[in-house]
């Protein structure tokens, strides 16, 4: 594949940097048992069973006087060295959440360009998708191959208001409102780690447990909203969630 246009934390390369991409990365799948508590289980913090994440090794190559070169490889590292993933777009169809793992090794210094090795630890998504509820059970599909990804579920206040004895389910996961009066909308936020009410930060709530946070199966799920033992038959505003779809 022939690399044309690559970003790096939606920076272009080549027009701010002066800098290539040699060729196509090599990204490789390491799998493992272990198991790494973190922020997103779809992304890079949390890799979950048999799910040791992907590595990808590439080289980039920097142009322009030594002065030139280093002051542009200096600002790009710049931006690698952060608390969040990066996001990196190299034309392929997917973009990669990215960690810089590895210290870059220069392989090849001369008077045109020098060129550096780098290695990253990374996940490949595809655009994020909103499944918006018109009833109070929906099916979701999730396109991920990935053995959980995280989701975001959102409850209107217009949808509960004060319901009482109001539960959540997704698939086998259920969580329950018994004891905790709802005063706003409701955000289960899988990906972040977070439960809020109005904006209020409940995750501490004695009904929740840090296991209890929403993810996606690849393939069919089921998500449902249950009021007193039923299932809402009108949703209005509707419930939605959303999810990045992952990829091995």
């Amino acid at each position: 594949m022939r690399i044309t246009e690559v970003f790096i934390a939606e920076h272009p390369l080549w027009d701010e940097f002066r800098a290539k991409m040699v060729a196509y990365p090599t990204i490789s799948t390491e799998l493992d048992n272990a198991v790494f508590q973190g922020v997103n289980r779809s992304s890079i913090q949390l890799l979950h069973n048999y799910h040791a994440g992907q590595y990808m090794d590439c080289e980039i190559n920097y142009f322009g006087t030594v002065a030139q070169r280093t002051m542009n490889r200096s600002a790009l590292e710049a931006l690698l060295i952060s608390p969040e993933p990066v996001k990196i777009d190299f034309g392929d169809g997917f973009f990669y959440r990215a960690v810089w793992q590895k210290s870059p090794r220069v392989t090849n210094d001369n008077e045109v360009f020098e060129s550096v090795a780098y290695r990253f630890r990374v996940t490949k998504h595809t655009e994020e998708i909103k499944h918006d509820m018109a009833r109070g059970q929906a099916e979701i599909f999730c396109q991920s191959t990935v053995p959980l990804t995280d989701c975001r579920i959102y409850v209107p206040y217009g949808t509960v208001g004060l319901a009482t004895d109001l539960y959540i389910r997704l698939n086998d996961m259920e969580w329950s409102f018994l004891d905790l009066e709802i005063t706003g909308s409701l955000i289960l936020d899988g990906i972040n780690k977070l439960f809020t009410m109005g904006g209020v930060n409940i995750t501490n709530h004695q009904n929740f447990e840090w296991t209890d946070f929403p993810a996606l199966k690849p393939g069919s799920n089921t998500l449902q909203i249950v009021i007193q033992g039923l299932v809402i038959v009108s949703v209005d505003p509707p419930i939605s969630i959303r999810y990045l779809p992952t990829y091995l």
